[in-house]
């Protein structure tokens, strides 16, 4: 889950200003992490 959390991350630094894709990276891959570790 981490990892494709880390993918759409990368992807969206490539496509979204850095602003908008760290939001979404922090806000996703927060999500994926508490639903694995839970």
């Amino acid at each position: 889950m981490r990892i494709i959390a880390l993918v759409l991350g990368f992807q969206s630094y490539k496509l979204f200003p850095i602003d908008i894709s760290y939001l979404l990276w922090l806000v996703g891959g927060t999500n994926q992490i508490s639903a694995f570790e839970s």
